[in-house]
């Protein structure tokens, strides 16, 4: 949920207090440097990084530079299970983008009533992009589930702003409890055990977050962690898509309890976007030696954001400026992740296939979340999917 953006413009509840709280920051940075009230336990330490596991599980996530081979290997394993059922195989990027994320959830159901969705043989999800990804990897069954988490939310069901006197001490502007409540009402164990059986017959869903003290990506094998009958699977799945979606400073990281060599350790967990906004990265050097999944392949991305400018008059103020900044930051970043998709599919030979909000689709939010305004997105984005999306053979040529 990467609305970190626009926060002073798009979510005015949220004005005063990040105002309070900056103020606060730059007249007493003594008072706060070195207060921490939050027990996080023991950080694992540098060399002790790539030994660190999750008891109970294993093969359940890799890390850019240390397992990213695995992950390789993982992906490829899935595409050559699809191509053997169907010469055809179909795999889904869906990115960040906050309450944008309507825009995707009404695209997926719309494709579902115009007849030709296609049954993803990956899905990954980054941020808001992580919430909706196990729906559409279990498909149009799951599409009243998809529409009731982006047409009726509200910022009360996903987070609560914490007191202005105890942010000083704390890890994050507001509390997600509501948001665990939200999730685990939406993912729950049919969920968990119907991913469970998808993974079993060689499907992969795949979910991103950002392992904040390593400064890493790190991909999560939703289905391994579904699959592994461990009693606390349930617990771990919602938590890695709660991380996945936490906006750092304004909610909380997830620490996530590791062993290494004997001894419990604590990582710090948060969202994916800060590394990729969305993500496929195929594997194009094992692909290059299997043309028939080249010719066969097709990589759907679905952007929960506009990709090109947007004007806005600036102030000359640190709070815009601030909010400004960040906002063109990610859109960029984003922007660079979908030519990265592309340039993969170039490599492959795969066909690429993109979804990005218009620029002409116009939807004003009163709050962070705000179900009418998100019902405007999806019934948009449904209405075009239902008469046959447009999706674009590439990036636009234009930021």
């Amino acid at each position: 949920m990467n609305n970190m953006s626009h926060l002073s413009e798009i979510f005015p509840v949220w004005r005063d207090r990040i105002t309070m709280v900056m103020i606060a920051f730059l007249i007493i940075p003594a008072a706060i440097g070195g207060c921490a009230t939050v027990d996080r336990g023991v950080t694992v330490p540098q060399q002790l990084v790539t030994e660190a596991s999750i008891p109970g599980y294993k093969n359940i996530r890799y890390s850019h530079g240390e397992s990213e081979h695995r992950f390789r290997k993982e992906f490829l394993t899935a595409l050559k299970v699809g191509q053997a059922l169907d010469s055809r195989v179909d795999v889904l990027a869906i990115s960040g983008g906050g309450a944008d994320g309507a825009f995707g959830a009404g695209l997926l159901c719309g494709w579902t009533l115009y007849g030709d969705r296609p049954k993803f043989q990956v899905v990954t999800g980054v941020s808001t992009g992580a919430l909706a990804s196990p729906f559409a990897f279990l498909g149009p069954e799951y599409d009243d589930q998809l529409q009731a988490a982006y047409t009726t939310l509200h910022d009360e069901d996903v987070f609560r702003l914490r007191n202005i006197f105890a942010l000083v001490k704390g890890d994050s502007l507001a509390t997600t409890g509501p948001l665990f409540e939200t999730i685990s009402y939406y993912i729950d164990d049919s969920v968990l055990q119907a991913v469970a059986r998808e993974h079993t017959s060689g499907r992969r869903l795949f979910v991103l977050t950002t392992n904040l003290d390593t400064q890493r990506a790190v991909i999560w094998n939703m289905g391994a962690i579904a699959a592994s009958g461990q009693a606390d699977a349930l617990d771990l799945f919602r938590r890695i898509i709660i991380a996945s979606a936490s906006i750092p400073v304004a909610f909380p990281p997830q620490y996530i309890k590791v062993r290494a060599r004997g001894n419990n350790y604590t990582e710090m967990h948060v969202d994916g976007g800060l590394m990729n906004q969305v993500f496929l990265h195929l594997p194009t050097s094992d692909l290059a030696l299997d043309k028939s999944i080249n010719s066969n392949l097709r990589a759907y991305v679905i952007r929960n954001s506009k990709v090109t400018g947007e004007y806005s008059a600036m102030s000359p103020l640190i709070i815009p400026i601030l909010t400004r900044t960040i906002a063109s930051l990610i859109k960029s970043q984003g922007v660079g992740d979908l030519y990265e998709i592309y340039e993969q599919t170039i490599e492959t030979g795969a066909d690429y296939r993109l979804a990005y909000v218009p620029d002409e689709m116009v939807v004003d939010h009163h709050d962070m979340f705000d179900p009418e305004a998100m019902k405007k997105m999806f019934d948009a984005a449904f209405s075009m999917a239902r008469d046959g999306y447009p999706w674009a053979p590439r990036p636009p040529d234009e930021f």
